[in-house]
């Protein structure tokens, strides 16, 4: 998953997801809508037949979101209280919700939701630092 992570932002989002919308809620929240790619190639071989888009790539996409929004670089540390709730597949529309919940200078805590078609696909806390050169 880390492969690309000289990448920026909107060029890995793109190889996942299309017509990404973001809305800024200020520094403390953000909300983004996107449209998983039907030819993302995290689909080959999760699984045959029945597509999945992996757990782990519900948490990749809300970090490159913030990513993106965020001026400093940021490095993933952790993932907590992680919940999977429904599947997501190619061409599903999704609703990626953010709001920060702490921040120490040194670190931030993000509460992430992911919806499909107005239900929790998927909810995650991110602990954040900044990223080393």
């Amino acid at each position: 998953m880390d492969a690309g992570m000289s990448d920026t932002p909107d060029k890995l989002l793109a190889t996942y997801v299309t017509e990404l919308s973001i809305e800024e809620g200020g520094e403390a929240s953000f909300r983004a809508s996107a449209v998983i790619r039907g030819d993302c190639r995290v689909f080959r071989g999760h699984f045959p037949g029945n597509p999945v888009l992996p757990g782990a790539f519900h948490v990749w996409i809300a970090l490159l979101v913030l990513r993106r929004l965020h001026p400093e670089p940021l490095a993933l540390a952790a993932v907590g209280k992680a919940r999977f709730r429904r599947q997501l597949g190619p061409h599903d529309a999704i609703v990626v919700d953010g709001k920060r919940t702490g921040a120490d200078g040194e670190r931030e805590t993000w509460r992430c939701r992911i919806e499909k078609e107005g239900k929790e696909a998927s909810r995650f806390d991110l602990l954040l630092g900044k990223a080393r050169a």
